[in-house]
């Protein structure tokens, strides 16, 4: 089994060239989708309540993720404190997962892991990756989506999100510089969505060759 991490800026086209990954045949794990997962849970809730107090839920006593958002990217500690709750969660799930992607005979699986550096997921076979952090789950093939800052404000925008939020919010994590240095793989995430689809092809073509 062949194992994809997928790096770039927010709002890089991550998620979209994932998408088309997953497409071809790949299974494709996403970090956010297993966070919001995990916020549902009785015991997180409690103990992000806890931290935060009941101004992040709604009205139904569910986290609000915006709400959540809003209290910890604009303070590493608090944003620190929150990862120190989620990152061991959302770990277990993806081993959890590639242990049955494997044993089912799955030929290639996706990390779609915005802090894929940052946590420490990056390895590739032997050679670790320079950073404190060594979670040891490895990557076989590791993309860079390289997306024009100006592209990213925009569909940032349509998230609605002002012109500061994109700049905060990437401020917490790895600079581009270094996400785009330890890539195997460079994809353009600032052209047409065919060429995007087209560069997943080729790198589905070359892990599944190997």
């Amino acid at each position: 089994m062949k194992i994809i991490g997928v790096l770039g800026g927010i709002a890089s086209g991550k998620s979209r060239f994932c998408e088309a990954l997953g497409e071809l045949g790949a299974r494709i794990l996403s970090a956010d989708k297993i966070a919001h997962a995990q916020l549902e849970k009785k015991d997180v809730l409690e103990a992000v309540v806890q931290k935060w107090g009941t101004k992040i839920l709604n009205q139904e006593g569910e986290i609000d993720r915006k709400k959540l958002a809003a209290s910890v990217f604009n303070d590493s500690d608090r944003l620190a404190e929150l990862e120190t709750i989620l990152h061991p969660l959302v770990k277990e799930e993806i081993d959890k997962k590639i242990a049955e992607y494997a044993a089912a005979g799955i030929e290639v699986v996706v990390l779609d892991v915005p802090l894929l550096l940052e946590v420490g997921w990056c390895r590739i076979g032997d050679e670790k990756v320079p950073h404190e952090n060594d979670q040891k789950i490895g990557c076989d093939e590791i993309v860079f989506i390289e997306t024009p800052l100006e592209d990213r404000r925009q569909r940032s925008r349509v998230r609605g999100w002002d012109q500061y939020e994109l700049t905060r919010r990437e401020a917490q994590q790895a600079p581009l510089e270094e996400k785009k240095r330890i890539a195997t793989f460079i994809a353009d995430g600032g052209g047409s969505l065919r060429d995007l689809n087209e560069s997943a092809k080729t790198l589905w073509e070359r892990v599944t060759a190997k």
